[in-house]
């Protein structure tokens, strides 16, 4: 089984009235034997990991996920 495991921040500009936004997503990728991939992200909010930045939204995904499986006909 291959796993994979990054976090990747994300940062939106403002536009027009709208506040700007950043997200920070723990994404965990993985394949196993039979060749299935699954994704799997969430937000984290740690501070230390990327500072609250002024005039920005601090965005959250709750959980989200993929299952990603070859079709057999």
């Amino acid at each position: 089984m291959n796993d994979f495991i990054w976090i990747n921040y994300t940062r939106i500009k403002r536009v027009a009235v709208i506040s700007g936004r950043d997200a920070i997503i723990v994404v965990n990728f993985t394949v196993n034997e039979d060749g299935v991939i699954y994704i799997v992200c969430f937000s984290d909010e740690r501070e230390d990991l990327v500072p609250l930045q002024p005039g920005l939204v601090r965005g959250g995904l709750p959980i989200g996920g993929f299952k990603i499986e070859h079709i057999k006909n």
